[in-house]
């Protein structure tokens, strides 16, 4: 919910365009990644260990681990904290720290234990809660932006910036390593993957 509001400033009178490239990236690429794990059968390890098992296994392993442990959980988990400071005014100890990521991971291992209720959870519960919140930010950036209308922060091509930008926010990665999720939830809801493959 940062990155957009982010970029819209940095690009200034180039938005559209730069938007232009992060729709590319950030929107189409997760789709055909969506799209090639319907169709590979909805595992990402079984897909791309087809042509090389011993380097599609590594890539795998090192997504998860970047989108995972050494990379979105501890994002995650510092900008909650960093949050809930600023609305509560205090500064915090390190001790409170932990047990707050502990409670954190707790429970979201307990949300997403019960296998095939992940999607249905999301569905009910996150999802509304979701669109809420990012038409509360555009409404926000429209009413108050960040920054004037003024030339682009970068010196290059604004399609080509907002691609990288968009790809950079790993919303590709988190498709084809989360997706079997999704796939699995489409599957428990009564919905055939044959029913699936031709809409995509």
């Amino acid at each position: 919910l940062l990155y957009p509001v982010t970029w819209g400033a940095d690009a200034g009178s180039a938005v559209f365009w730069t938007y232009a490239g992060i729709f590319l990236s950030a929107v189409v690429l997760p789709f055909l990644g969506y799209v090639a794990l319907v169709r590979g059968g909805g595992n990402f390890l079984t897909l791309i260990c087809r042509p090389a098992p011993k380097f599609g296994l590594c890539a795998v392993a090192l997504t998860i681990l970047i989108l995972g442990p050494f990379f979105m959980m501890p994002r995650i988990t510092a900008a909650l904290w960093s949050a809930i400071l600023q609305l509560t005014g205090t500064s915090g100890s390190f001790a409170s720290q932990c047990s707050f990521n502990g409670l954190l991971y707790l429970a979201v291992f307990l949300f997403v234990s019960g296998k095939g209720k992940v999607v249905e959870r999301i569905g009910k519960i996150f999802f509304p809660l979701l669109v809420v919140i990012v038409t509360a930010v555009i409404a926000q950036s429209m009413a108050t932006p960040l920054a004037p209308r003024v030339p682009p922060v970068f010196s290059d091509h604004p399609v080509v910036h907002g691609f990288i930008a968009g790809y950079a926010a790993g919303d590709l990665q988190c498709a084809l390593a989360y997706g079997l999720v999704a796939v699995q939830g489409i599957g428990n809801a009564g919905i055939a993957p044959r029913s699936v493959g031709p809409i995509c």
